[in-house]
């Protein structure tokens, strides 16, 4: 229980620090999916036209060369997102929008912020304000607490005295397999409502509430296949882990929070290269609640690639990166001084 309290503290606490992060990589990965067909075809459409026109004017007063290649290199970035979307206007540019299609108010090219890093954190300030950041922040809270509460729980009990490399990728597996299927509803929750446009959370129970009236048991299970696909991430976060504080042991080095943090940044930096394009396919599945069929997981895969190419499966990887390394930093230093401090006082007590 130890281990399960200090798990459950330590990912809240550091969930809590980084969120907005959290957030925004959230919504740069559903961000295809958050702007209807019709204003797709007009955005690429207005982007082919006007960005190579703007760029090459500001080519054309470029004195130095390091500018140069600055603006040669944003040419390049929009045309490269232009061509990955070209097929749009090839399958339905012949379509129509709604009669009164919903106005722009800074121009087509505005739309492309949906695909950017800083376009999508002006979106949110200008729209939602400063909590609008924090959307989705209990149940978020609430998941990531419970998940690595459970997952630490269950990874000690099951964890044999002198485990082999084999055995922690058994019980890590083991544990991330049940603690997935416990979660996976809180999850579903907090994606929809950071994605939701306008209103905030009506509270955990009540969110869970709405999706079984509107969509039955399934739709607390939306993306259940890529999570358990990603229970490798903690797998092999945990072997990477392990292996470096074993090597810590052997040079005599005393387990210290800051070294922790470098673990946990490490290890979570090895699994999250190679895990990120099926966290990209859960997010997209957890927020289709059309009330239509799950798409399975290879159907997922191939609408991702056909409609946005390979780059879709790493939509919001640099942000990832950034917040996913340093949450787990941040927890694996914070779970090591609960759950000394939790020792030192059962110790007293005793």
């Amino acid at each position: 229980m130890d281990h399960a309290v200090a798990g459950f503290s330590s990912s809240a606490l550091a969930l809590a620090l980084l969120y907005p992060a959290d957030n925004i990589r959230t919504r740069l990965q559903a961000s295809r999916m958050a702007i209807p067909e019709y204003e797709q075809v007009q955005m690429v459409a207005a982007i082919y036209e006007e960005a190579s026109s703007a760029i090459e004017a500001r080519l054309q007063h470029c004195v130095r060369r390091k500018e140069l290649l600055m603006a040669e290199k944003r040419l390049k970035a929009v045309l490269r997102a232009v061509d990955l979307r070209k097929k749009i206007i090839d399958e339905h540019g012949h379509q129509t929008p709604p009669p009164t299609p919903p106005p722009r108010s800074k121009g087509s090219v505005d739309a492309f912020r949906f695909w950017t890093l800083r376009g999508m954190v002006a979106d949110v300030y200008e729209k939602e304000g400063i909590f609008g950041f924090y959307k989705g922040l209990s149940s978020g809270l609430a998941g990531m607490g419970l998940s690595w509460g459970l997952y630490y729980y269950w990874y000690n009990a099951l964890l044999p005295r002198k485990p082999t490399s084999i055995d922690i990728l058994r019980v890590a597996a083991m544990a991330g397999t049940i603690t997935c299927v416990f979660t996976n509803p809180i999850w579903v929750v907090n994606t929809r409502v950071k994605m939701r446009k306008g209103g905030s959370s009506k509270g955990l129970v009540r969110e869970l509430s709405d999706i079984v009236k509107e969509e039955g048991i399934p739709g607390w299970f939306r993306g259940i296949g890529p999570a358990l696909v990603l229970v490798a991430n903690p797998t092999i976060q945990f072997l990477a882990a392990s292996y470096l504080n074993g090597w810590l042991r052997r040079r005599r080095a005393a387990s210290t929070p800051l070294l922790q943090w470098f673990v946990g940044a490490i290890s979570k930096l090895a699994s999250t290269m190679l895990t990120y394009p099926y966290q990209v396919i859960k997010t997209k599945r957890q927020l289709d609640g059309d009330g239509g069929k799950d798409k399975g997981l290879v159907e997922s895969l191939r609408t991702i690639v056909g409609e946005d190419g390979v780059l879709g499966l790493y939509q919001g990887m640099g942000l990832k990166i950034y917040q996913t390394v340093l949450t787990s930093a941040f927890m694996f230093m914070f779970y090591d001084i609960i759950l000394k401090r939790l020792r030192m006082k059962a110790s007293k007590i005793k």
